[in-house]
C-alpha cells in the first residue's frame, strides 16, 4: 500500500512537471507565433491587393516608379507644348537649311526632335521631303491636312496620336494652335464640345443664380444694352420696376438712394 502511494506520489509529480514543461511550451509558442503575425499579416494584404487590383483604374496597375516615369514624360511634352524652343539660342543650334522657315519655328523643330522620341527623325524627315513639308507648312489650314511622313503612324496611335499632331501644329504654325486645340478637345471623348462651345447666358439663367447680397454687373457694349431684357423680366417676375439711373456728375446720390431704398424693401419682407 505504501508502495502504490509512493509510485502515485512520483507518478503525479511527473505529470505535474510536464504539466509546467507543457504550459512554458505552450507559452513560447504563442510568442514566436506573435513574431510571425506580422509578416502573416503583410503577406494577406498583398495576396488581396493582386487578387483585387483588377478592379481598380487601369492607370493605378504598374509601379510607382514606372507611374513617376510616365507622368514626368507626360510633363516633359506639356512643358514642350507651352514653350516649345523658346529656351534655345538660334546661335547654338544646327543650322535652319530651310529658307522659307522662320528662325522661331526652327528652334521649335529642334526643340520638338530633341524632346519628342516619336519626332525624332523629324529634321532628316523634313530634309528629304522638304517640297512636302513646305507646303503643308505654308497652308492656310494645315491642322486640316495630312502630315507628311507620319499621317499613317499618327492614325495608328489612337490613344496619343492626336495630341502629337497638336504638338506639331503647335511648333511649325502656332497661329493654328487655338483652332487645333478646340479640335483636340473636340474630339477627345472625356471632354467633347462641351469645352469649347461658346455659352450664352439669357437673363433667366442670371437672375437664378442672383443672390440680394451680391450686385450683378453686365458689361455694355456697342449696340446690346441689357435695360429692355432686365425690365422685361421685372414684369414677368412681377417685380418692381428697376431704378435705371445713368452713372454720371451728380448721379451717385441717387443711385445710393436707390440701392438703400431697395435694401430696406428686401430687409422688410425677408426680415
Amino acid at each position: 500500500m505504501i508502495q502504490v502511494l509512493a509510485n502515485t506520489k512520483s507518478k503525479a509529480a511527473e505529470v505535474n512537471a510536464k504539466l509546467i514543461a507543457a504550459d512554458e511550451t505552450k507559452k513560447n509558442i504563442a510568442e514566436k507565433r506573435e513574431q510571425f503575425r506580422p509578416a502573416a499579416t503583410r503577406g494577406s494584404v498583398l495576396y488581396f491587393s493582386i487578387v483585387e487590383i483588377s478592379l481598380v483604374n487601369v492607370m493605378y496597375q504598374t509601379s510607382l516608379q514606372q507611374f513617376l516615369e510616365l507622368f514626368m514624360r507626360s510633363m516633359d511634352d506639356v512643358t514642350l507644348f507651352l514653350r516649345g524652343g523658346a529656351a534655345l539660342d538660334i546661335n547654338s543650334v544646327k543650322r535652319k537649311p530651310f529658307s522659307w522657315m522662320s528662325n522661331d519655328v526652327w528652334l521649335n523643330i529642334v526643340q520638338l526632335s530633341q524632346s519628342n522620341h516619336f519626332y525624332s527623325n523629324l529634321i532628316a524627315d523634313m530634309t528629304a521631303n522638304e517640297s512636302l513639308w513646305k507646303r503643308w507648312y505654308e497652308d492656310n489650314e494645315p491642322e486640316q491636312m495630312a502630315i507628311p511622313n507620319y499621317e499613317q503612324r499618327l492614325l495608328d496611335q489612337a490613344d496619343i496620336g492626336p495630341f502629337l499632331r497638336l504638338l506639331l501644329v503647335r511648333c511649325l504654325r502656332v497661329d493654328r494652335s487655338i483652332l487645333a486645340c478646340k479640335g483636340f478637345i473636340r474630339a477627345t471623348k472625356q471632354m467633347g464640345t462641351a469645352y469649347v462651345e461658346s455659352i450664352t447666358d439669357t437673363i433667366e439663367m442670371v437672375f437664378e443664380d442672383m443672390s440680394p447680397a451680391i450686385p450683378v454687373i453686365f458689361l455694355l457694349s456697342r449696340g446690346d444694352d441689357p435695360t429692355d431684357s432686365i425690365e422685361s423680366l421685372c414684369r414677368k417676375k412681377k417685380l418692381p420696376a428697376p431704378a435705371v439711373i445713368s452713372l454720371g456728375e451728380g448721379q451717385e446720390p441717387v443711385a445710393l438712394k436707390a440701392i438703400n431704398a431697395s435694401t430696406t424693401e428686401y430687409t422688410q419682407k425677408n426680415g
